[in-house]
C-alpha cells in the first residue's frame, strides 16, 4: 500500500518488494497477507536496507509515497528497528541510525501532517494506524535513549491537532473504521500490542481468525460474548495511562497511543532517564563540597550534560497532549521529572551554558519552548500553584539572561529572539521586576549598536516595554546615553529606532525625551552630549526630531518639535549652520500635506514670526534675523501667488502690520549700527562727546551681523510687496532709503552735525549705499509700481554726491 499525495484513489502492493500502481485496493488485497499471524521479525543483527532504500525512494519523490501496507517497506524497517533496539544493535547499524533520522521521520510527518490526510479513505488510516503503533512501540523502547529523531516522532505521534488526529475524531464510525478496518484488521497480526490494547482485536464480523486472539490473553474470560470495546477493555485489568476510556471519543486513537506507550513501559524509561540525571547531578554536587577546585573542574568534565533542546524534546509530545494523560500519570511520572528539570536547569555552571551556546544547529526558540512545555505539565498537576509557574517563568527569563551574557553575537541575536517570544507570554509584573532588576537595558545597549539588526531586536523589546508600561524615565535616560558621544553609525541606529518608536511613546515619555533634546549646555548628563557632539552629530539630532514630529497624528508632539527647532534657531550658542539646519527641519515639519492640522499650524507660525518681527523691550533680537527668513519659508509653502496665500498674508498684515514692522526694524537696525561706527569713530580720534546717552553703555553690536539681518528684512519686504502684493507706503519707503543713506540714529542721542558732516562716508559706507540703490532697482522693473519712480527720482536729486556708487548710478 503506497499513501501518495495524488487525489486519486491510494493504490497499494500485494508484496513488500513490489507496487503495483494502475489497480486499486479492493482489487489487489491479499488474504493471507494481510490477515496472517504475526510477523516474525528479523534477527536482532540484520537490518532491511533493500527495504529502507526502496522507502527512501518513494519518499523522495516528486509526488512521493509511503508505504503503508501490511508487510510493506515501512512495517518492515519498523519491525527490524523494534527488534534492533530491544537487543541495543540499533545504535550499533549506521543504517538503522539513518532510518531514525531520515525516512522515519519524513514517512510520519506526511501520513500525520500533509493536508492529502483529509483525503484518505479509512482503510488507508487503519494502515496508518497500524504503522503508527509499530512507532509507540519503538519509541517506548527508545524513550531513555536521547535519541532526538526518536523524540520528534513522539511529538508527531502524540500531536491531537495533527491531521490524522484530526480526521479520526470526525464520527465514531471513522474511529471504528481506523481501529479495526474496512476490510480487516491488520493490528491482530501484533500479538505484543493485541495483549497491551486488548479492545483493538475486535475485527469485522466475517473475520474468525482475529475472534481467536483475545482468548490468549486470559483463558477465564471470554470477551468477545460481548463486542463492546469498553466491556472488553474492562475484563483486562491494565493500567490506565490516558483519561478515562469512557471519554475516549474526544481523542479515542490519541489515547490508544498514550496507552500503549505506557503499557511498553515508556513513561518508566523516561522517569528513569530524570532520575538518573538528578542522581548525576547530586554525586556531582557532593564530589564538589569534598574536593578542591582542581577535582572539581574534573567532575565537571565528567558531569552528564542533557542539553536545554533535548529536554525539551523529552518534554514536548507530553505537553501537546498533556490533556489526554491521566492525573495519576502526571502525578507519578512528569510531576518529579518536571522538580528534576527545575533544579538541573537552576545550577547550570556557566560551562554548561558556553557549550549549549556553541551547538551550530541550536535552534533560536528553545528555552521559551521548554518553558511552555513546564508551564503547560505543571498546570496538569494537581498541586500546582500560581508560585510554580513563577517559578519557571523567571528560571526561563534568567536563561535567557546567562545565555545572552556567554553569547557570541549570533548567540546574542538568537537570545533577543527567545527573548521578544517569551515576554508576552510571561506575567508582566514579573518581567517588570526581572528587568529592573537585571538592568536589561543596559545589558542591551552595551555593545553591537553598530549592528543593525541587532538594534531593531531591542528595539522590539523597548516597544513592548512601552505597551506594558515598563519603560521608565531611568530607561529613556540609558537609551539616550547609549549614543552619546558613540560612533556615527551607532547614532544613526539609535535615533532611528527612536523615531520609529515615537508613535509609542506616551505623552509623559515624549516630554521627558524632549527634554533630553534641550536641556542646555551647562547642565549636567544630557548637555554633556551637546557639549562633546559634532556638528554632524548636533545635525542628526535635529533629523531625529524632525522624523519624530513627521510622524506625528495629532499635531501635539508636532507642536512640541517646531518649538524646539525654533529655539534652537534662535540660540546664541548654535552656529549659523546649526541655526540654518533647525530653519529647514521647521519648514520641513510644515510642508507636511498630509496631515489635516499642518495648515493650522502654518497660520500659527506665520503670526507669530510676525511678531517677532519688531525690536521691543520684550522680544529677543535673536529672534529678528531667524523670523525675517523663516517668514518666507513658511508662506512659499502655499501655492505662490495664489489667492489663498496672499489672503493668509494680508490677513497677518492687518493684525501684525508686517511691513511697517519690517521697514521699523530695517530704521533701528541702521540706528544700531551707525551708533557703533560713531562709537569707533569717536574714540579713535578722541572726540570729547556729550550726550543724553553715554556711549559707553552701547550695546557693542556686530555691524556685520547686523547688516545681514537688514538683508533679510529687504528680501522680505521685496516678497510682501512683489509677491504678495501688499501696498507699501511713500512713508515706509522713505524710512528704508534715510535709513540707507543717511547716517541716523535713535531720536533721544544728540550728535553734533559737524561731526556728522565730518565723518558721513565713515558712518553711511559704501556697503550701504548699494544694498538700498539695488532693492529699489526693482521697483524699475514692475509696471505695478511705476508710481514710486518719481520718489526715487526725487531721492536722487538730493543725494549727496559722495555716496553714488556704481550701484546707484546704473
Amino acid at each position: 500500500m503506497n499513501v501518495n499525495n495524488s487525489k486519486q484513489d491510494q493504490l497499494c502492493s500485494d508484496t513488500p518488494s513490489e507496487s503495483s500502481l494502475n489497480n486499486p485496493i479492493s482489487d489487489v488485497i491479499n488474504t493471507e497477507n494481510t490477515c496472517s499471524t504475526y510477523l516474525k521479525s528479523p534477527s536482532p543483527t540484520l537490518f532491511p536496507v533493500h527495504a529502507f532504500n526502496t522507502l527512501n525512494s518513494l519518499l523522495s519523490r516528486p509526488h512521493w509515497q509511503v508505504p503503508v501496507l501490511p508487510d510493506s517497506q515501512l512495517e518492515t524497517v519498523l519491525l527490524a528497528s523494534i527488534n534492533m533496539a530491544k537487543h541495543g544493535e540499533d545504535i550499533h547499524s549506521q543504517d538503522c541510525l539513518r532510518f531514525y533520522s531520515d525516512g522515519l521521520i519524513s514517512s510520519f510527518q506526511k501520513i500525520f501532517h500533509n493536508d492529502a490526510v483529509t483525503r484518505w479513505d479509512s482503510h488507508i488510516l487503519h494502515f496508518i494506524y497500524a504503522n503508527s503503533l509499530l512507532g509507540i512501540e519503538l519509541c517506548s523502547i527508545k524513550a531513555k535513549s536521547d535519541c532526538p529523531a526518536i523524540l520528534e516522532l513522539e511529538s508527531i505521534l502524540f500531536d491531537p491537532n495533527s491531521q490524522f488526529h484530526t480526521r479520526s475524531m470526525i464520527s465514531t464510525s471513522v474511529t471504528h473504521e481506523i481501529r479495526y478496518g474496512v476490510h480487516r484488521n491488520v493490528v491482530c497480526r501484533f500479538e505484543d500490542i493485541i495483549k497491551l490494547l486488548p479492545h483493538i482485536s475486535i475485527s469485522n464480523e466475517n473475520d474468525s481468525t482475529c475472534q481467536q486472539q483475545p482468548g490468549q490473553i486470559e483463558e477465564d474470560t471470554n470477551p468477545m460474548e460481548n463486542n463492546d470495546p469498553l466491556t472488553l477493555y474492562n475484563t483486562v485489568q491494565i493500567k490506565e495511562y490516558s483519561i478515562s476510556y469512557a471519554n475516549y471519543k474526544d481523542a479515542p486513537i490519541l489515547v490508544d497511543f498514550i496507552n500503549l506507550f505506557g503499557r511498553f513501559s515508556g513513561f518508566d524509561r523516561l522517569k528513569a532517564r530524570f532520575l538518573e540525571l538528578d542522581n548525576k547531578y547530586h554525586g556531582d554536587q557532593q564530589q564538589t563540597d569534598m574536593l578542591q577546585q582542581q577535582l572539581q573542574q574534573q567532575s565537571n568534565d565528567q558531569t552528564e550534560f542533557l542539553s536545554l533542546s533535548l529536554i525539551h524534546a523529552y518534554l514536548h509530545p507530553f505537553a501537546l497532549c498533556s490533556n489526554y494523560l491521566s492525573d495519576s500519570v502526571v502525578e507519578e511520572y512528569f510531576k518529579p521529572i518536571v522538580t528534576i528539570i527545575v533544579n538541573y536547569l537552576s545550577h547550570l555552571t556557566d560551562d554548561q551554558i558556553k557549550r549549549e551556546t556553541k551547538k551550530e544547529l541550536r535552534k533560536d526558540d528553545f528555552i521559551t519552548s521548554l518553558k511552555l512545555s513546564l508551564c503547560t505539565l505543571i498546570k496538569r498537576i494537581p498541586s500546582s500553584t500560581e508560585d510554580d509557574i513563577e517559578t519557571i517563568e523567571l528560571l526561563s527569563l534568567n536563561l535567557i539572561y546567562r545565555f545572552f551574557q556567554l553569547s557570541s553575537f549570533n548567540g546574542k541575536m538568537n537570545t533577543l529572539n527567545e527573548l521578544i517570544r517569551l515576554l508576552p507570554n510571561t506575567n508582566s509584573l514579573r518581567v517588570g521586576q526581572w528587568i529592573t532588576d537585571i538592568k536589561l537595558l543596559k545589558l542591551l545597549l552595551r555593545e553591537n549598536l553598530h549592528q543593525l539588526q541587532y538594534v531593531e531586536k531591542v528595539e522590539e523589546i523597548i516597544r513592548f516595554m512601552i505597551r506594558k508600561l515598563l519603560l521608565t524615565s531611568d530607561d529613556l535616560d540609558i537609551i539616550w546615553e547609549s549614543q552619546i558621544g558613540k560612533h556615527e553609525t551607532i547614532i544613526k541606529n539609535i535615533f532611528n529606532m527612536l523615531t520609529r518608536l515615537a508613535l509609542e511613546f506616551s505623552m509623559n515619555q515624549l516630554n521627558y525625551l524632549f527634554n533630553c533634546f534641550k536641556v542646555p549646555p551647562e547642565e549636567p548628563f544630557h548637555g554633556q552630549s551637546w557639549k562633546k557632539a559634532t556638528k554632524r552629530q548636533r545635525e542628526r539630532l535635529i533629523d531625529l526630531i524632525t522624523m519624530l514630529a513627521e510622524q506625528d497624528t495629532d499635531g501635539m508632539m508636532m507642536q512640541k518639535t517646531l518649538d524646539l527647532l525654533w529655539d534652537w534657531a534662535i540660540s546664541l550658542k548654535f552656529s549659523n549652520d546649526l541655526m540654518n539646519a533647525s530653519l529647514k527641519s521647521h519648514a520641513k515639519i510644515l510642508s507636511c500635506n498630509n496631515k489635516p492640522f499642518v495648515c493650522q499650524l502654518r497660520s500659527v507660525w506665520l503670526g507669530k514670526l510676525a511678531s517677532f518681527l519688531k525690536i521691543e523691550p520684550n522680544n529677543d533680537e535673536g529672534c529678528l534675523l531667524p523670523a525675517a527668513k523663516q517668514f518666507i519659508e513658511i508662506a512659499n509653502l502655499y501655492n505662490t501667488g495664489s489667492s489663498n496665500e496672499n489672503t493668509l498674508i494680508q490677513s497677518i498684515n492687518q493684525r501684525h502690520n508686517v511691513l511697517k514692522a519690517a521697514v521699523d526694524c530695517i530704521i533701528q537696525t541702521m540706528w544700531s549700527v551707525h551708533e557703533e561706527r560713531l562709537n569707533v569713530i569717536i574714540k579713535n580720534q578722541s572726540i570729547p562727546f556729550k550726550s543724553p546717552i553715554s556711549m559707553n553703555t552701547t550695546k557693542n553690536l556686530n555691524s556685520d551681523l547686523q547688516l545681514i539681518k537688514v538683508k533679510e528684512l529687504l528680501k522680505l519686504l521685496r516678497y510682501l510687496i512683489f509677491q504678495c502684493h501688499l501696498l507699501c507706503t511713500v512713508d515706509l519707503l522713505q524710512g528704508i532709503w534715510d535709513s540707507l543713506l543717511k547716517p541716523t540714529f535713535q531720536p533721544n542721542l544728540i550728535v553734533n552735525n559737524h561731526i556728522l558732516l565730518k565723518f558721513q562716508n565713515q558712518i553711511v559706507l559704501s556697503n550701504d549705499c548699494d544694498l538700498c540703490f539695488k532693492w529699489f532697482t526693482l521697483f524699475f522693473n514692475d509696471s505695478v509700481w511705476l508710481k514710486c519712480r518719481d520718489f526715487i527720482w526725487d531721492n536722487y536729486s538730493i543725494l549727496n554726491p559722495k555716496l553714488m556708487t556704481n550701484a546707484g548710478v546704473e
